[in-house]
């Protein structure tokens, strides 16, 4: 009896303390990744959450495997911004941009700069949905 109630306590503390997926993403993406060019540089999406997690290089790899282990049983309903990473005073950081700016390769899982879209295929000025001010720092998104 002592044993299923000691299980039963275990189990509950886990649920509460919430997706360790997340936890370790997010533990990742606080940890120092030192850096000497925006190539160093890493973000991952989990889109369940909205969330961008800027990580180094180093951990790129594991933070993906992270993402894809998300709980999705309670997503949110936003969609995170594009996110550019950069190299700032020797550490990864990681900077929305513009839906109207972006190309395809800043809303998917990346490492380093990419090419901004051209400016003859972005959308029209005032075609999407007014964005408030654009973030910046190692965890980003609407859901994070």
């Amino acid at each position: 009896m002592r044993t299923l109630f000691f299980s039963i306590v275990l189990a509950g503390m886990a649920a509460a303390c919430g997706d360790s997926a997340i936890d370790e993403l997010r533990s990742l993406a606080e940890r120092d990744a030192p850096c000497t060019t925006a190539a160093d540089c890493c973000v991952v999406f989990e889109p369940c959450h909205a969330a961008a997690y800027v990580v180094g290089e180093a951990d790129f790899s594991r933070a993906k495997k992270l993402a894809s282990e998300v709980d999705d049983s309670e997503c949110v309903r936003c969609a995170s911004r594009p996110v550019e990473v950069e190299c700032v005073e020797g550490g990864c950081t990681g900077r929305e941009v513009w839906f109207e700016e972006a190309s395809e390769g800043h809303s998917r899982s990346h490492c380093g700069p990419v090419e901004p879209q051209a400016e003859e295929e972005r959308p029209p000025a005032g075609a999407l949905a007014p964005a408030t001010d654009l973030g910046s720092g190692r965890v980003l998104g609407c859901g994070s």
